[in-house]
């Protein structure tokens, strides 16, 4: 058996291990939302030591642009509270110009009316 034909299963073989996480990560995400974001929920769900704000390694850690963070935390504190997430949003987020950020925008901002644009 030649060294190219024992190397064709292995790589068949990982072909398809990468084929199925991208499936099922798509999968598991759902196509984004342009519903405003809850913002009670969001830092429940980003807030990982509970102290009721994000910092930039929560945000990270959800895989959100850091850019956005930083639009985002108006006062610079390196955190974004509830009342800078109740805020206006800043127009370099807000693609719809509606005074809500979607959580396509919130990871978008405004390229998200490009992303998905049909996606609800």
């Amino acid at each position: 058996m030649s060294m190219r034909s024992a190397a064709k299963p292995v790589f068949g073989a990982i072909w398809v291990v990468v084929c199925a996480t991208i499936v099922s990560s798509a999968v598991a995400n759902g196509p984004p939302s342009s519903a405003p974001i809850r913002v009670r929920k969001l830092i429940e769900k980003m807030d990982a030591d509970r102290d009721s704000r994000i910092s930039g390694t929560e945000w990270r850690m959800q895989g959100m642009p850091v850019s956005n963070f930083r639009k985002l935390d108006r006062n610079g504190d390196g955190f974004v509270s509830r009342r800078e997430l109740l805020a206006r949003p800043p127009r370099a987020l807000d693609a719809t110009r509606d005074g809500v950020l979607s959580p396509r925008e919130m990871t978008f901002g405004k390229a998200a009316g490009r992303v998905a644009p049909k996606s609800r």
